[in-house]
């Protein structure tokens, strides 16, 4: 308060700010990835030899963090029980389960609902939130090697 003609008073003392991280909203999905046909059973699954991209949640808070624990688990959600995929928990890799083929001709694509679940705990942040979101998976339809008769085939020809 000042009063006329007085001067104005001024008192020094120490502020103390602390910035508080806020927590962003987590990344993840819908995906789609492309897959060859006839690969090899119970293997990662791939596209022109190559790994396809795992399923990745992108969790800026657990970057910044930068400690142990802060991870997430990936999981199929009720996959039927005929389906050929699994994932990697801990990397979110798609894996073809042992004994399962692709054949485009039979089946060009499949869906599955995925979720993930951080496994972080920081000061003044949320742990273990859930996430879902879809993936489709499409079936790359490559070139079939011609079959071939093991049965002897004979010809005749009319000369002339």
């Amino acid at each position: 308060m000042e009063t006329e003609g007085a001067e104005p008073w001024t008192i020094d003392c120490p502020v103390s700010i602390t910035v508080v991280d806020k927590n962003e909203a987590t990344v993840f999905g819908p995906f789609t990835r492309y897959v060859d046909e006839n690969i090899v059973d119970d293997a990662i699954v791939t596209s022109g030899g190559v790994a396809v991209e795992a399923i990745q949640a992108q969790d800026d808070d657990i970057a910044d963090i930068n400690l142990p624990g802060t991870t997430g688990t990936y999981f199929l959600v009720s996959p039927p029980a005929d389906a050929p995929f699994t994932i990697v928990e801990t990397t979110g890799e798609l894996k073809l389960k042992a004994g399962k083929s692709l054949d485009y001709e039979s089946t060009s694509s499949y869906s599955y609902t995925v979720k993930w679940t951080s496994e972080a705990t920081w000061p003044g942040g949320p742990s273990n939130e859930e996430f879902t979101t879809s993936l489709t998976v499409q079936i790359n339809n490559l070139p079939e090697a011609p079959a071939i008769s093991s049965t002897q085939n004979t010809f005749n020809m009319v000369e002339g």
